[in-house]
Formats: C-alpha cells, sequence, structure tokens
C-alpha cells in the first residue's frame, strides 16, 4: 500500500511540473499587442505602423520607442487607443504633462487620427472620474 501512495504522489509531482512548465506566458505592457487597461499610440493613423502600449503615465515620450523600433514616440504619434475600462487618458504637447492639453481620451475609445495636433504629442496622463 505504502508503494502505491508513493507511486501516486510521483505521479501528480511529475505532472504538476509539466503542468507548470506548460503555462502561457502572462500578457503585458510594451509586448505591441494593445490590451485590456493600456493605452496604446501608434506611429501612423488608423492604428497601423510601429505601437507602443502603457498600463501606466508616460510623462516623457523622448524615453520610449515604438515596439521594435529605435523612433522615439515624441512627436511621432497619429493614433490612440485607449483601451482601459476605468481611466481616462490626457494627451499633452510637451513633455511632463505640459503645454497644450491635446485631447482627453475617454475610456475603450480609439482616435484613428489626430486633427489638430497629428505628431504633436509628448506624454500622456491617466486619470480617473
Amino acid at each position: 500500500m505504502r508503494r502505491i501512495v508513493i507511486g501516486i504522489l510521483a505521479a501528480l509531482i511529475a505532472a504538476g511540473g509539466t503542468v507548470l512548465a506548460s503555462a502561457p506566458a502572462q500578457a503585458g505592457q510594451l509586448n505591441g499587442v494593445c490590451e485590456d487597461s493600456e493605452v496604446c499610440v501608434y506611429r501612423d493613423a488608423y492604428r497601423s505602423g510601429g505601437i507602443a502600449d502603457f498600463e501606466w503615465s508616460a510623462p516623457d515620450y523622448s524615453q520610449w520607442t515604438f515596439y521594435g523600433s529605435s523612433t522615439t514616440l515624441n512627436d511621432n504619434v497619429s493614433s490612440i487607443h485607449n483601451e482601459g475600462n476605468i481611466l481616462r487618458v490626457r494627451i499633452w504637447e510637451h513633455a511632463n504633462y505640459t503645454g497644450r492639453l491635446l485631447d482627453l481620451i475617454g475610456r475603450n475609445t480609439v482616435k484613428d487620427t489626430l486633427p489638430g495636433y497629428d505628431n504633436t504629442a509628448s506624454s500622456h496622463q491617466f486619470i480617473t472620474g
């Protein structure tokens, strides 16, 4: 009986190790995919070209590049998608949330073009309410 219990425990441990090893990777920010609770900025209109996806505010776009690219976000954003279901996003003309407030993007909102401020944004800030 003892051998059976030890055999079952060994099988469970081996199966558990296999399950843990094959678990999928967690989705996350800065992976080039616009996911829930992120704001995603795109190089070109209609959510095309390069993408940068954030779960937090970004005070200086010159510190960030589009996914898989060496092009900085600063003054290079042409469309925005706020995939967040709780927070709105302010888009600012200059770094550190200064200059003109260019737009306020609502929850679950897409801006395929940015008339009046295409290639002008330098920071974004999540806000409540």
